[in-house]
């Protein structure tokens, strides 16, 4: 591909960061199963955690193909890290940009962007992963609250994301129309200590510190979901409630 002159600069300014800053802790990460703050605070100073974001909303106001630079320069030193920027820029991010209403931008997307926040998307479920349409995880309005129950498992950053957004069907499982919504949580458990790994729990703590198994269970205060709802639906339902793993 030929980059234009300013995507040039930009990749060779983040591609100093990598070799000077990432490359040099990567190794050590891995070792000692550490998440890479001193990193995630770097990136949010030389704004790339929301590179194609508007700078009204926290962004470097950039653009997709930027977005992928700074991806491939820093999965290339370090593969963890990459993925971190990866998972909170483009599932984190784009689906509160992409859907959210303004007073969501506002309360969410701002601090996401500016770094003051860590974001995660949660698909995957023991009987559901990139088949978003198998998704048996629900959310179910219960006067006005909703009930929210289902498993999410292999959740890049869940266990130190502040807000994880997840896929929850909000028709009866058995309809032959399923509806399905993306439903935010602030996540209360990420300063907890994570258990120890065994079989069916969680994994290890990594440089991207995935949850393997997260468990949504309890009520919400109702909230309108934004945008059209269904199995290919970027919709944003803000909710607070805690995730629980186990």
């Amino acid at each position: 591909m030929i980059l234009h002159e300013k995507h040039k600069k930009f990749r060779q300014k983040v591609k100093d960061f990598a070799d000077n800053e990432v490359a040099p802790r990567a190794k050590e990460l891995d070792i000692k199963h550490e998440f890479p703050w001193d990193l995630v605070k770097r990136m949010a100073e030389l704004e790339l955690l929301a590179l194609y974001v508007p700078k009204e909303y926290g962004g470097a106001g950039f653009d997709v193909l930027s977005y992928a630079i700074a991806v491939e320069e820093i999965g290339r030193v370090c593969g963890s890290t990459g993925i971190f920027l990866a998972a909170h820029s483009s599932l984190g991010v784009y689906p509160i940009f992409v859907a959210g209403t303004e007073e969501q931008k506002q309360k969410y997307l701002i601090p996401l962007a500016r770094g003051e926040k860590i974001g995660s998307f949660g698909l995957t479920e023991p009987n559901a992963g990139s088949d978003a349409a198998g998704t048996q995880t629900t959310a179910k309005l219960v006067g006005d609250e909703y009930v929210v129950n289902g498993t999410k498992r292999f959740i890049t950053s869940g266990s130190v994301a502040d807000i994880i957004i997840f896929t929850a069907t909000i028709t009866p499982v058995d309809a032959q129309t399923r509806e399905i919504s993306s439903i935010a949580i602030a996540n209360e458990t990420k300063s907890k200590p994570e258990p120890p790994y065994s079989s069916g729990t969680t994994t290890p703590k990594r440089p991207n510190s995935a949850i393997f198994f997260m468990l949504f269970q309890g009520k919400s205060p109702d909230l309108s979901i934004s945008g059209a709802t269904g199995a290919n639906s970027a919709s944003t339902n803000f909710l607070t409630w805690s995730c629980n793993i186990f």
